[in-house]
């Protein structure tokens, strides 16, 4: 019988920073039901309040935050970087552990808001000119399917969205609860304009 598609794309084509989390990840015993890939570059830290809202109950939900910057990012933008993982390693809604990585943290959520994993693709770790979301994104979705292969996310859906958008919980809800057999799902979406713009998603069932 042959490896499962998941190792194989793993072995494959995954990452290799997000490749050399795979020891680090062993460290996270508990499974989650669902989990978001989220990309941040340069993003304000009243981001956080938006990814980290919707509340887990009795479920275990995961946001995946891919922290990024291109080598010839700006110093404001590599500073708004900084700000945000200093922001992020202080939070008193979350404990941080480091599980002994450089490059990987995770955030424990001390009430039922999701836990946070976040990968630091800054400094050393940066994009090249031509690389950016995109990457950041595969970053995170490589990161989620090395949990996935080890059981520690249970719906065969994986969430994407973005730093200036709500993750409000019927987001997870319907990832838990979606249909099995289909490539992907798409939620509504629509943007708000204003000072604290923000992609804000409406929920519509689609026709059966």
């Amino acid at each position: 019988m042959g490896k499962p598609v998941v190792t194989r794309y793993l072995e494959r084509f995954a990452e290799p920073l997000a490749l050399r989390q795979a020891g680090v990840l062993n460290n996270l015993l508990t499974p989650y039901n669902s989990a978001f890939v989220v990309p941040a570059f340069a993003e304000p830290i009243s981001c956080l309040a938006r990814v980290l809202e919707g509340k887990s109950g009795c479920k275990k939900r995961l946001v995946i935050m891919v922290l990024n910057e291109r080598f010839s990012s700006s110093g404001q933008e590599k500073e708004d970087n900084q700000a945000l993982l200093r922001h992020c390693l202080n939070l008193k809604s979350h404990q941080s552990e480091t599980f002994n990585s450089r490059e990987l943290v995770f955030l424990r959520a001390k009430s039922d808001a999701p836990d946070l994993l976040l990968l630091n693709a800054l400094g050393a770790h940066g994009f090249s000119e031509k690389q950016g979301v995109g990457l950041a994104r595969k970053l995170g979705f490589d990161l989620a399917l090395l949990l996935y292969e080890r059981g520690l996310i249970q719906s065969p859906y994986i969430g994407s969205s973005d730093a200036d958008a709500r993750l409000e919980s019927w987001r997870f809800r319907e990832l838990e609860e979606a249909v099995r057999g289909y490539s992907g799902l798409v939620f509504d979406f629509q943007h708000r304009t204003g000072p604290e713009s923000a992609a804000i998603l409406t929920q519509r069932k689609l026709p059966p």
